[in-house]
């Protein structure tokens, strides 16, 4: 399968699991493994097609769009053939770059504010800083125990998760995940209420 450069990324970190395509038959299959660029290879996992309508918010956070018109405009421009939802796990041999580095005031207020408005814009309340603190409290625990340890959804707290995995707060593990050095510095300061 064909990614956009700018999706290898997500790919290599884990952050897209997730693709649609316009096909007039599969082209992947359950069991497959497909490369990607030099370095990606993806184990695909489920084939399946789809409905445009019934596309959600968050399969198109999975599959690397900013939000579901983006992910509908594209599919849009090859109209005509039938949808296919295409969900893989994605091995790389490239390590994928985590920032270590200690923020400065400034970054450190930046990536807070931005928690703030994701916060703000969630409609079952906040879960940023209390997923954090969750993640640096379990670390290495099993998805589906701490979404049910939050009475959250398994699938939408690893939405979350990701969304805080693409700002380089957390690293995923074959299991479970943990906080990275500037995660913990973002939770520390969200903690003291020192970014506000």
């Amino acid at each position: 399968m064909l990614f956009k450069t700018r999706f290898h990324d997500g790919l290599r970190s884990g952050a897209i699991d997730l693709t649609f395509r316009r096909w007039d038959r599969p082209q992947a299959k359950p069991g497959g493994r497909y490369r990607v660029g030099a370095d990606i290879e993806l184990a695909v996992s489920s084939v399946g097609e789809v409905e445009l309508d019934d596309v959600t918010p968050a399969e198109a956070d999975r599959a690397g769009f900013g939000d579901l018109q983006e992910l509908l405009r594209m599919l849009a421009r090859d109209g005509g053939k039938r949808v296919f939802h295409v969900e893989f796990a994605a091995r790389s041999s490239k390590p994928v770059p985590i920032p270590t580095s200690e923020l400065s005031g400034r970054e450190l207020a930046e990536l807070a504010e931005r928690l703030r408005a994701m916060d703000k814009r969630a409609k079952a309340g906040p879960w940023a800083e209390p997923t954090l603190a969750l993640v640096a409290a379990h670390p290495q625990r099993r998805a589906g125990d701490l979404a049910q340890m939050c009475r959250r959804e398994t699938r939408l707290f690893k939405t979350d998760v990701r969304k805080l995995k693409k700002l380089g707060l957390t690293r995923s593990f074959e299991i479970g995940y943990e906080l990275t050095e500037r995660g913990r510095q973002v939770l520390s300061a969200l903690a003291d209420g020192g970014t506000g």
